[in-house]
């Protein structure tokens, strides 16, 4: 056969299939639905309606002319791509690939989702709350109106499009304010949302600040629904002026009396309080004295009349007469005319006090200068003739002892206050309180013991179960000692408590006065602070170790001080004694990592060790380890056989217990330089006591294979087996290798 003749067949059969698809279909594949729905477009015979010259873009343009439009005023996104050169529709457009293809699809976007879009070809850019719309939110047939045309040769308009909205605001959303407000949205408004209007000067208009600034926009706009759908025209206002919203409270009974001018008085900060001046009070009651510091609603109130020139003036109208029958002063006569004694300047009776004291042989000074007649002219003590000198008239003795015959002893009536007193008290009158001023208290000064009662000192007054207690938790305690601390620095001020300043504490109540250190931890012990530390000092303690029952000090423990185990939990905690954990691990690390654990868990260190011993390890049976420790090993130290691996060595802590090979060479050297075996030397053969080290388990006939018989019995050992040296000098017994034969040992004669 030729060589040409299957090329041409091949080739008329090509020809054949192309023949055969042509007549078929000839069409490279079916047109996208809209373009098959249009008669002119469709089959073999209407090609060049698209495919012809200069290209797509005309015969495009020729149906789609509000495309063209766009392009031909410069607008839009394919005018975009007008101006970059970009002119074949199917680059964008894809064709013949079937009824199902979206002509606006991926392709379209440039490869990319339509909802990540960028929308920069238009002014109105997606920010805000419109970044997170889809294009069909706003690209709607109702919104678009008459922009969605069909396309020439179309049977119907189209249905969706992404042409011809306009980017106006009233477009999409409803206009709430109504036609007076301008229809420029974004010069008050943004895209972030709605509400607020950001860009809005209200100051402009009507300044917000003070308490305007916190008043909702519908309180003053009242036009219009709350609905914020529903129009709401913001120039309908009542106006600018305060009587516009407010009402005015001055306006009864005379109208108007202070004028519409609020400000003149009122702030927009809030109402009250005003800033009306004192002197513009009327002249028929000019303010002074107390009256100027009077707040208005005292005198002005509901009761009385609101407004200047109808409230009255007399002293009576608002202050209750003390003189009267029922009151809290003395009975005087003409007790309604109050300017007899008073003025308007002060309560006080100028010079009247004074003179009237001195008179009776009792003069006001030092703390009685500031004191109010009522305090000692009571009314149950009639007219003031019979005031008494006695201290223990007004006051009640506050001391539970006899200091001495009379107050005056140590209290002065020219002392400012009656603590002054507490400078003339003696030691010998302070050892009357059953509290003698012995060392270490000496020398204290008063307000170290007398000052405000700290709130976590205990005094002999406080009930034990008031008391903190060791139960508590540490950090509690020692939260209450910090407080305790900072209240340790308080003096004695003429207010307080007596009685929890000056409780008649006793000696061996040492935490009346100093802050627990211990924060409570030792309450219950009995003794107090003096079963442990001294009068005169608070360390050293005298907390010997045998009172140490808790946790008993032997051995090692003796010589540890004793900040190592009762540590602060924190750095401004008191030191934890109370609860302070006895076990091993606690304090110590263990050296061991997790080759005891089940040892440790079932009794602790203290299964082998012993503090008393000095933490050997002689309560320990090497038996159970199934290794009893007999003949030279029982005397041999641990170490010698739990040593360090050559990674351990100079490591803390490194594991030398577990495991440990039992193999006599691991420790051993062997003597015999590995002539007895070729692999690990086994000792137990020859050898079966560690007592003693002889080889009597050794069998000539079994454990050779030379045979001592007859005359060879009696031999002894060295006589074959002689000591030999090493080229280094070491000495040693040769066993191996050995000749069998006589002539090895005995000369031929």
């Amino acid at each position: 056969m030729p060589r040409w003749l299957p090329l041409l067949l091949g080739g008329l059969g090509i020809l054949a299939i192309m023949v055969f698809l042509s007549a078929k279909d000839p069409m490279p594949g079916d047109l996208a639905a809209p373009h098959a729905a249009v008669p002119e477009l469709s089959g073999i015979r209407n090609c060049d309606a698209c495919h012809r010259e200069p290209g797509f873009e005309v015969a495009c343009l020729d149906c789609h002319a509000a495309i063209g439009d766009q392009i031909a005023a410069g607008r839009g996104l394919h005018a975009t791509f007008h101006a970059d050169g970009d002119r074949d529709c199917s680059m964008c457009h894809r064709e013949h690939l079937g009824h199902d293809f979206d002509l606006v699809g991926t392709a379209a976007w440039r490869d990319l989702d339509k909802e990540s879009f960028a929308h920069e070809h238009v002014a109105f850019g997606l920010h805000g709350a419109h970044e997170a719309l889809a294009c069909e939110a706003c690209h709607r047939p109702e919104l678009a109106g008459d922009a969605w045309p069909a396309a020439r040769g179309a049977t119907a308009p189209r249905a969706m499009s992404y042409l011809g909205l306009t980017q106006s605001c009233g477009a999409c959303h409803v206009d709430v304010h109504g036609p007076a407000t301008s229809n420029d949205c974004a010069s008050c408004h943004a895209q972030d949302g709605f509400v607020p209007a950001p860009s809005f000067d209200h100051e402009a208009v009507f300044s917000l600040a003070g308490a305007h600034a916190r008043v909702a926009c519908d309180a003053c706009h009242r036009g219009g629904s709350a609905d914020p759908v529903v129009t709401r025209p913001f120039d309908d206002v009542a106006g600018t002026r305060c009587v516009d919203c407010h009402e005015n409270p001055h306006t009864r009974p005379n109208e108007r009396m202070y004028g519409n001018d609020c400000r003149s008085c009122h702030t927009s900060e809030s109402f009250r309080p005003h800033r009306f001046a004192v002197e513009r009070h009327p002249e028929g009651f000019p303010l002074l004295g107390a009256h100027r510091e009077a707040a208005c609603a005292s005198c002005h109130t509901s009761e009385r009349a609101t407004l200047v020139g109808t409230t009255s003036t007399a002293c009576g109208a608002c202050h209750d007469n003390a003189h009267e029958p029922g009151g809290s002063g003395m009975r005087i006569a003409d007790a309604a005319d109050c300017a007899r004694c008073h003025s308007g300047g002060t309560w006080q009776v100028p010079g009247f006090a004074e003179r009237a004291h001195i008179d009776a042989g009792f003069p006001l000074a030092g703390a009685h200068d500031d004191v109010a007649c009522v305090d000692c002219h009571r009314p149950d003590a009639g007219l003031a003739a019979n005031a008494t000198q006695s201290c223990t008239a007004c006051h009640a003795d506050p001391h539970s002892t006899s200091f001495a015959s009379a107050c005056t002893t140590c209290h002065r009536l020219e002392d400012e206050h009656w603590n002054r007193g507490a400078l003339r008290v003696t030691a010998d009158l302070h050892a009357r309180t059953g509290f003698a001023l012995a060392p270490p208290h000496e020398n204290p000064e008063c307000v170290a013991c007398h000052g405000t009662p700290s709130p976590y000192a205990a005094s002999a007054q406080t009930p034990v179960a008031s008391r903190p207690t060791a139960s508590r938790d540490i950090e509690t305690l020692a939260s209450a000692a910090r407080e305790s601390n900072a209240a340790s620095t308080n003096t004695i001020t003429p207010s307080g408590d007596y009685a929890a300043r000056f409780p008649g504490r006793t000696l061996d109540d040492c935490a009346a006065c100093h802050v627990d250190s211990h924060a409570g931890q030792f309450l219950e012990r009995p003794g107090g602070c003096a079963a442990c530390h001294e009068g005169t000092h608070f360390v050293p303690a005298a907390f010997a170790p045998s009172d140490h029952t808790t946790f008993p000090l032997d051995g090692g423990h003796l010589a540890v001080s004793c900040v190592r185990c009762h540590r602060k939990p924190a750095a401004d905690a008191p030191r934890q004694f109370r609860g302070t954990p006895n076990a091993c691990a606690s304090c110590h690390d263990n050296p061991h990592g997790n080759r005891f654990r089940d040892e440790i868990a079932r009794g602790g260190c203290a299964a082998c060790h012993t503090t008393a011993a000095g933490w050997r390890v002689d309560a320990f049976d090497h038996a159970i380890t199934g290794y009893p420790l007999e003949g030279a090993h029982a005397k041999a130290a641990c170490a010698d056989c739990h040593r360090p691996s050559q990674e351990q060595q100079g490591a803390r802590g490194a594991d030398r217990y577990t495991p440990v090979s039992r193999d006599c060479a691991s420790c051993h050297r062997d003597p015999h330089f590995g002539q007895l075996t070729s692999t690990q030397p086994d000792c137990t053969r020859c050898h079966d006591s560690f007592a003693r080290w002889s080889a009597n388990a050794f069998d000539h006939q079994i454990h050779t294979r030379f045979e001592l018989d007859g005359v060879h019995r009696d031999v002894a050992c060295s006589k074959c087996h002689t000591e030999r040296t090493t080229p280094n000098g070491t000495r040693y017994i040769h066993y191996r290798p050995m000749g069998r034969s006589c002539e090895d040992c005995h000369a031929v004669r």
